[in-house]
């Protein structure tokens, strides 16, 4: 049942387009436009989604990756607390 609710269509205008998309994509794309606007909620439920779908790094980007150097680990370190603590309080 939710399946065919989330696959089934609805319009959607985009500028002065309109377009039919499931309502899944309306929700995802309705929370983009949210995460854009400065939503930190939406924000991470898309970073989520995001993660989830194994959309942020692929094994090649990661390898390419270079890593931190001392001094940036230790910044990360030192904001790593204050980033847990402004993202905890959104979930």
């Amino acid at each position: 049942m939710v399946k065919g609710v989330l696959t089934s269509p609805i319009p959607v205008r985009q500028g002065d387009k309109q377009r039919n998309v499931t309502k899944l994509e309306a929700i995802i794309l309705q929370t983009s436009i949210k995460a854009l606007k400065g939503d930190n909620a939406a924000a991470q439920t898309l970073l989520k989604l995001a993660a989830q779908a194994d959309l942020l790094n692929s094994a090649e980007e990661v390898a390419e990756s270079p890593e931190l150097t001392a001094a940036e680990q230790a910044i990360f370190d030192e904001v790593k607390p204050w980033i847990r603590s402004r993202f905890a309080n959104s979930e």
